[in-house]
């Protein structure tokens, strides 16, 4: 049993990892569906290491400067569900943070951390919708951990570079805020969680 969060670009834009038709979860309603009319979005990561400090990126948005510039995201948690009864409850385990996003200044820095095992000391995803009176809704913060994988790939005939990032954390913080067709942001929900070494 999985829920997963997914972001990503206009569904014009080929997603990498993604075939046509793939039967992708609907977080809210935990039910799977095909392919679906994803709406334009512009999501912003913001990294800071225990030891090297900010990973800075080439956004020149006013209210995310210096950020990386994420294309696509997922996350999510999954637990094993068993038809008996064992009188153990199970936690729910945390999937990594995955990041896509073109190779940028920010690269060779991201390398670094990863070649010296320095602790994240904080990164913020950050998604808000794109045109109009632009406002965050969406973010996800983690704290305390590592990346763990990363990979630069050239996608066909797109003419940047891709990279793609594997986070772990120790804390987690997932929030939302619903905007009104004025565009105003309503109050928001949070969901925390940490994870328990071993």
């Amino acid at each position: 049993m999985a829920a997963t969060v997914r972001g990503g670009r206009a569904a014009s834009v080929p997603l990498p990892g993604c075939r046509p038709g793939m039967a992708i979860t609907d977080p809210i309603a935990g039910s799977q569906t095909g392919e679906v009319e994803m709406s334009k979005k512009d999501m912003f990561l913001k990294l800071e290491s225990k030891r090297g400090g900010a990973v800075k990126g080439e956004s020149e948005d006013p209210a995310h400067p210096a950020e990386m510039v994420v294309l696509d995201f997922s996350w999510g948690m999954t637990s094993v569900v068993s038809t008996g009864f064992s009188g153990k409850e199970t936690k729910p385990a945390q999937l990594e943070l995955r990041i896509t996003k073109n190779v940028d200044t920010a690269s060779t820095g991201l390398m670094s951390v990863m070649k010296t095992n320095d602790e994240i000391k904080k990164a913020v995803l950050t998604v808000r919708k794109a045109g109009g009176k632009q406002e965050d809704y969406f973010s996800i913060v983690i704290q305390g951990g590592r990346i763990t994988s990363l990979e630069v790939s050239s996608e066909g005939d797109h003419p940047l570079l891709t990279e793609r990032l594997s986070l772990t954390f120790n804390k987690i913080e997932v929030q939302y805020k619903a905007q009104s067709a004025t565009g105003a942001m309503k109050g928001a929900s949070t969901f925390q969680d940490e994870v328990t070494p071993g």
